[in-house]
């Protein structure tokens, strides 16, 4: 991944000489000649505005929003690591965390075999009977409502009703492809698709699907200018991941 720069070279230049651990260094190349790092790595991070020890290695580098995950009595260094030590893919266990459909923890985000082996492990082959049909099991049940499985074993597990156990997904939780091929309303006028849909001036596509997955209602989603807050975030996430 590719490192934004923030310093210039007039900035780099005036960080020497600096002194580590008691021992002053005049330049970069003094620094790689002393540490295990290159100097290509070296000039990168610190034009990414990294400090000086953690550009060298001798402090671990924190990502901002970066923050200490504990899984299973074991404390990682960031919520990244934990996905890894996991075999999970860390971008797919932070969308699971922040999926509004079901209340994720840390550790059933990076064991999500285990989370749906022991729902369906308690309820897999519960009988179930909902508006007069009687199913063998939940997800049986899941599957005659076509709704997916974990989701209504999750929403069970959560003691919701049947009802909101099997309400049907709404638009908020459907795929980014199909949202993007898929007719907007707005004002009381019927759009194509969302990219032939009025939107407010400077409001990306990526933004306007993350308000829309946030639950945020089509005609304010569409019609609020992005703002300093979301533009951060989504700096934030793209740093992050």
């Amino acid at each position: 991944m590719a490192i934004r720069t923030v310093r210039s070279k007039e900035d780099i230049k005036a960080l020497f000489p600096c002194t580590i651990q008691g021992e002053t260094f005049k330049n970069q190349r003094a620094l790689v000649n002393r540490f295990d790092v290159s100097s290509s790595t070296l000039q990168d991070r610190l034009k990414g505005g990294w400090p000086v020890e953690e550009a060298v290695g001798l402090i671990q580098h924190q990502r901002k929003g970066q923050r200490e995950v504990e899984v299973n009595n074991v404390l990682y260094p960031s919520f990244a690591a934990a996905a890894r030590a996991h075999g999970v893919d860390h971008k797919v266990a932070r969308a699971r965390v922040k999926n509004p459909k079901c209340q994720w923890s840390d550790e059933e985000a990076v064991e999500a075999k285990f989370r749906f082996k022991y729902l369906r492990s308690i309820y897999g082959k519960k009988p179930i009977e909902y508006e007069g049909e009687q199913y063998a099991n939940l997800t049986r049940a899941a599957k005659a409502h076509n709704l997916p499985p974990y989701l209504v074993l999750a929403r069970y597990h959560q003691g919701k009703n049947l009802t909101d156990v099997f309400s049907p997904l709404d638009a908020r939780y459907k795929s980014r492809k199909v949202w993007l091929q898929s007719v907007v309303s707005l004002g009381g006028k019927e759009y194509e698709n969302p990219f032939k849909a009025p939107k407010a001036e400077g409001l990306s596509m990526k933004l306007l699907w993350r308000r829309l997955s946030a639950g945020w209602d089509a005609e304010t989603a569409y019609s609020t200018p992005a703002s300093e807050e979301e533009l951060e975030a989504m700096e934030k996430e793209k740093i992050s991941s």
